[in-house]
């Protein structure tokens, strides 16, 4: 408070607004006594008043703080804040308005961000095809899905359960380490199973059965079934070939 002229029995009343009055003040607006950088000042302030995380103030005589701008944080633990420029949102991180510390908004499981200045959860980047981003606050996916799995986007584990989008690999396919979409079993081959990790695990379609087509998953016996009349075609080139060795 100031107290103005002489015979005073109360103060005369509260500092200014972007004043601070400590004691003995017979002005509301007294000189060299503003509010300063950092800090703000409401009415009856007899000190500065700190501006809190989330905002910051750069000019002097303020009765209110700035909020701190989307793509940056404002953290007064250490100081006042007086300038932002250099608190950047950091990777792995968005900075919505008036976020009080770096990593107060970390990207979800499943995304990361590896460029700064994001504002948004939405900004934060999907887990990329093959890979799994099991943590929040990521700057870059930690690796690659295991083998047996397929990640095809925003994968959140190693051996993913997330339907369509990372699972367990499909029958009639394999799925090597890091695969962003299941590998079809080649013709001549079929898989009833989930799982596999290579193409070699795929079955041989078996005696007296054919397997025509690409990512099969089973051999019906009578749309597979070989025709009659086939046989010597089949075990031709064995038969040749013993016999070229002197086996026959």
């Amino acid at each position: 408070m100031y107290c103005s002229g002489s015979g005073n029995t109360i103060p005369t009343g509260n500092c200014s607004a972007g004043y601070y009055c400590p004691g003995g003040q017979d002005s509301p607006t007294p000189v060299g006594l503003e509010c300063t950088t950092g800090h703000y000042c409401p009415s009856g302030s007899p000190s500065p008043i700190r501006c809190p995380s989330g905002n910051y103030q750069d000019d002097i005589g303020q009765s209110e703080c700035k909020g701190c701008p989307a793509g940056y944080y404002c953290d007064n633990t250490n100081a006042p804040v007086v300038l932002y420029n250099n608190s950047a949102c950091p990777e792995g991180f968005y900075c919505p308005v008036n976020t009080t510390f770096a990593t107060e908004y970390p990207c979800l499981v499943g995304t990361f961000s590896n460029t700064t200045h994001r504002t948004d959860a939405s900004e934060c980047q999907t887990c990329s095809g093959g890979m799994y981003c099991s943590q929040t606050g990521l700057a870059e996916p930690e690796g690659p899905c295991d083998a047996g799995y397929y990640c095809t986007q925003g994968s959140d584990s190693q051996t993913p359960t997330m339907g369509s989008d990372a699972n367990i690999c499909t029958k009639g396919h394999f799925c090597p380490q890091g695969t962003a979409s299941p590998e079809q079993c080649p013709p001549g081959t079929y898989n009833p199973g989930t799982g596999l990790q290579a193409q070699s695990e795929c079955l041989n379609c078996t005696g007296g059965r054919f397997c025509p087509d690409y990512a099969m998953t089973s051999i019906s016996s009578t749309t597979h079934k070989c025709s009659a009349g086939k046989l010597w075609q089949s075990i031709f080139p064995w038969t040749l070939g013993m016999f070229l060795k002197g086996s026959l």
